[in-house]
């Protein structure tokens, strides 16, 4: 299998700008499928994959690669999905603002989605984006509230026009866990049900019920 490290690396620091069964061997699709349309199994990797500074766990499909970076107390994760599929980023990010709630987060982020693609209408000279916000909605994962929301970007040169998937989760106060998913337009169901399932398997442990096993367990 091919494998392209450093375009994940480049692209996962293009993306990381935006401010479970024991074994599974298959997954249905969360969310991945139109109404009434039969849900699709992903195949996933056997082993658990962690980024211990997001306190994060999950399971990756089957045929990607993934490759982490670090940075201080934090870490991202840039996937390079099976099939050619697009590229999947999983980050943590932290504020000062324990009040910050997951909708604040996801306007803030759809904004700087859509401004990044503002042009000028040369009849007029008002500005307006390229980009349109395809579909926004809650998600929850265990006891945790998110928001997801899918983009369509422009293209660029002829290049097909791409998508941008990004979930979000609040953790904490003020700590967020964010999967940000990038995608051709013509990719986009299947890449939506692989990136969906991968989501539907996160788990984040929980820091006061560790400290309070840690004691019990020293001899």
């Amino acid at each position: 299998m091919t494998r392209h490290l450093p375009l994940i690396r480049s692209v996962a620091l293009c993306l990381a700008v935006l401010t479970l069964p024991a074994t599974p061997a298959l997954a249905q699709g969360s969310g991945g499928t139109r109404p009434g349309a039969a849900p699709v199994a992903v195949p996933l990797q056997s082993s658990l994959t962690r980024i211990d500074a997001l306190d994060l766990s999950f399971f990756l499909p089957q045929g990607s690669v993934a490759e982490t970076t670090s940075f201080g107390a934090n870490a991202t994760m840039g996937v390079e999905l099976p099939d050619q599929l697009g590229v999947l980023v999983i980050k943590g990010q932290r504020s000062s603002n324990n009040d910050l709630t997951v909708t604040q987060v996801a306007e803030s982020m759809i904004e700087q989605l859509m401004l990044a693609q503002g042009v000028q209408d040369g009849g007029t000279g008002q500005f307006h984006s390229a980009a349109k916000l395809l579909e926004r909605t809650p998600v929850s994962r265990s006891t945790l509230n998110g928001e997801r929301f899918y983009i369509r970007m422009a293209g660029a040169n002829g290049s097909p026009q791409m998508i941008r998937g990004v979930t979000v989760f609040l953790t904490e106060p003020g700590r967020f866990v964010v999967f940000d998913l990038m995608t051709e337009a013509p990719k986009l169901e299947q890449a939506r049900r692989v990136y969906e399932t991968v989501v539907g398997t996160m788990e984040v442990t929980d820091r006061d019920a560790l400290a309070e096993r840690r004691p019990a367990c020293r001899t």
